[in-house]
């Protein structure tokens, strides 16, 4: 839920915002907010470099996160439970 949140609630929302008011200037709030996480992230970390790298590839990775989760409800049809290994691919080796 977070990384979509992240990728697609937020960013829509300021998105929809900044139409209705007529502001372009307000799709600057998608970056800044995205600095603010990763600020709070990385202060909780402790903040060292390591905590802001940290944070920052956590921000980033929730962009792929929200694309494969997307992705994987609107191709599923219907089926939900995951499936790593079909019952033929079993006990084959790679060709």
């Amino acid at each position: 839920m977070s990384a979509f949140l992240w990728a697609a609630i937020i960013p829509a929302i300021v998105i929809l915002c900044a139409f209705l008011v007529g502001k372009p200037f307000l799709l600057l709030a998608i970056p800044a907010l995205y600095a603010l996480q990763i600020a709070r992230i990385a202060l909780r970390k402790g903040g060292s470099a390591y905590a802001w790298k940290y944070a920052a590839l956590m921000m980033f990775a929730k962009l792929g996160e929200a694309k494969g989760v997307l992705k994987y409800f609107l191709t599923s049809k219907g089926d939900l439970s995951f499936d790593y290994k079909s019952s033929q691919t079993i006990g084959r080796s790679p060709a």
